[in-house]
C-alpha cells in the first residue's frame, strides 16, 4: 500500500514544476516519516478545525501559483500604460537572481547604465527585468519600463521603510531604468522545505506588510497586485512592497476604478464582477491572502500568533468591502516577545 504526496513550486526561470514524493505505508520508516510530516502539518495551525476550514476555500494549487496579471480598465494598465478596457495577460516581474531568457537592450539603455556605473549582466525574465551590478561590484536589479510610465512616478512617490528603495533611476530616449537592491522574494520562500528559513520572521514581516501597505495609501496610492512574488525581503527579513506595475492614484477609499486588475487568485471578489470598485479596498483583501499563505509556516511556538493572524486575515478577506478592517488595527495590535518592537504608522492621507 502507497501513497503519494504531490507539491508545486516556481523554479527560478518562472516556470512551473511539480515533485512528488512516495511512501509506502507497509515499511515501517516510510510510514513513520509519513506519519510525521502530517503530525508537523498538523502541528502549524493553532486550531485544526479553523485550518480545515481553511483548507476547503483554500486557492488551487494552479492558481496560488498563477504568474498571470491582468490589468486594464480606465486608469492604469500593467506596464505604466493607460491600457483601455481590454484584458492584458502578464507574467510578474520577479526580483531574484534567477536566470532568465536572453533578452537584448537596446544600445541606447545599456550605454546611459554604464554611464551611471551601471552593468547589465543577464535577463531575469522576459518583463525587462535584469541582474546588474553596480560600479562597486554589488548586485543589484534593474528594470526598465517606458519613460513617461506612471509606474516610475508612483515608485519615486512611495519611498518608505517597507518599500523596495530606488537607487537610481536612468534614463534614456525611450525608456528608464529602475535601479533597486537585490532582495529575496517571500513567495519562493512558501514552500515546503523552506519552512525553517524564515518561519520565526513571518509574524514581524505581516506587521511591515501592514505598515507597507498603509505607507502607500497614506499617499494615495493603491498596489492593486499584491502577492508573495511582490513582496521581498532583506537579509534582517524586513519585508517591503515591490512592482508598481498596476498601481493606480486614488482620492480616497471611496475613489472607484473599473477594469480587471491584479493577479489571478489574489484579487478581491469585487474585482471580477465588470463594475467600479475600490482598490484600496481591494488592497486589503489581498493582504489578508498574502496573511493566510503565511500562516501555514508560522511555526508551532506562534501558535497564539498565528490565531490572531487568522482571524484578522478573515476580516480583511469580508465579502462586503465596507467591512474590511484599517490595517492600523495589525500594526497597534501586541506583538509577541520574539517580534515586539516599536512601530509609528504614517498619518493616513484618505478621507
Amino acid at each position: 500500500m502507497t501513497t503519494t504526496v504531490y507539491g508545486l513550486y516556481l523554479s527560478q526561470s518562472g516556470l512551473v514544476r511539480s515533485v512528488q514524493k512516495q511512501f509506502t505505508l507497509t515499511r515501517i520508516d516510510d510510514s513513520l516519516a509519513y506519519l510525521t510530516m502530517l503530525h508537523n502539518i498538523a502541528d502549524c495551525y493553532p486550531h485544526f478545525s479553523e485550518f480545515l476550514e481553511e483548507a476547503a476555500r483554500m486557492i488551487d494549487l494552479h492558481v496560488i501559483a498563477s504568474t498571470t496579471r491582468v490589468g486594464g480598465g480606465t486608469g492604469q494598465g500593467p506596464d505604466g500604460e493607460n491600457s483601455g478596457r481590454g484584458e492584458q495577460t502578464k507574467k510578474r516581474a520577479r526580483t531574484s537572481s534567477a536566470g532568465g531568457t536572453n533578452s537584448k537592450t537596446q544600445p541606447g539603455t545599456s550605454h546611459a547604465l554604464h554611464e551611471a556605473g551601471y552593468l547589465l549582466v543577464k535577463s531575469l525574465n522576459h518583463r525587462k527585468v535584469y541582474l546588474g551590478q553596480s560600479g562597486s561590484g554589488c548586485n543589484v536589479v534593474v528594470k526598465i519600463v517606458p519613460r513617461y510610465s506612471t509606474e516610475i512616478s508612483y515608485f519615486e512617490l512611495c519611498q518608505g521603510p517597507n518599500v523596495v528603495p530606488l537607487l537610481a533611476r536612468v534614463d534614456d530616449s525611450m525608456d528608464t531604468c529602475l535601479v533597486m537592491p537585490l532582495l529575496s522574494v517571500l513567495g519562493d520562500f512558501l514552500l515546503p522545505g523552506y519552512r525553517e528559513d524564515i518561519a520565526d520572521s513571518l509574524f514581524s514581516m505581516s506587521v511591515d506588510l501592514a505598515r507597507g501597505l498603509t505607507f502607500l495609501h497614506s499617499h494615495r496610492i493603491a498596489h492593486c497586485d499584491l502577492k508573495p512574488n511582490n513582496l521581498l525581503f532583506d537579509e534582517h527579513k524586513k519585508l517591503m512592497i515591490a512592482d508598481f506595475g498596476s498601481a493606480v492614484l486614488v482620492d480616497s477609499d471611496e475613489t472607484l476604478v473599473d477594469g480587471i486588475r491584479g493577479t489571478e487568485g489574489w484579487t478581491a471578489p469585487e474585482t471580477d464582477k465588470r463594475r467600479p470598485f475600490s482598490p484600496i479596498r481591494a488592497d486589503l483583501y489581498s493582504c489578508g491572502l498574502v496573511y493566510r499563505a503565511i500562516i501555514y509556516f508560522m511555526p508551532a511556538s506562534s501558535q497564539d500568533e498565528s490565531a490572531r493572524l487568522l482571524a484578522f486575515s478573515k476580516r480583511l478577506r469580508h465579502e462586503d468591502p465596507t467591512q474590511r478592517p484599517s490595517l492600523q488595527e495589525w500594526m497597534n495590535s501586541p506583538l509577541s516577545p520574539a517580534t515586539r518592537g516599536t512601530f509609528t504608522a504614517p498619518p493616513f492621507r484618505l478621507r
